[in-house]
């Protein structure tokens, strides 16, 4: 969750989802590829998500892709 109350999920259809405070759809972007079951939210905002094609893709808050990268291993999340 950002802490303007946007919520932030990914599904098995490879896209992200960001819902209003409200519950509405506030946006909807297509990572391309199957994503892990977890996201982080950086201070700024961004999300980032780990696909399982080995990329890592940074998103705005406004729901553009800002940068993937391709990673050799295996993404690994800490909570």
């Amino acid at each position: 969750m950002a802490p303007d109350g946007t919520i932030y999920a990914i599904a098995e259809d490879s896209c992200l989802y960001a819902l209003s405070p409200s519950g509405q759809l506030a946006w909807k972007c297509d990572l391309g590829w199957l994503p892990w079951d977890c996201l982080a939210v950086g201070a700024d905002g961004m999300i980032y998500a780990g696909l399982k094609n080995r990329d890592l893709v940074a998103v705005n808050p406004r729901g553009g892709v800002v940068w993937r990268l391709r990673c050799d291993g295996l993404l690994w999340v800490i909570p």
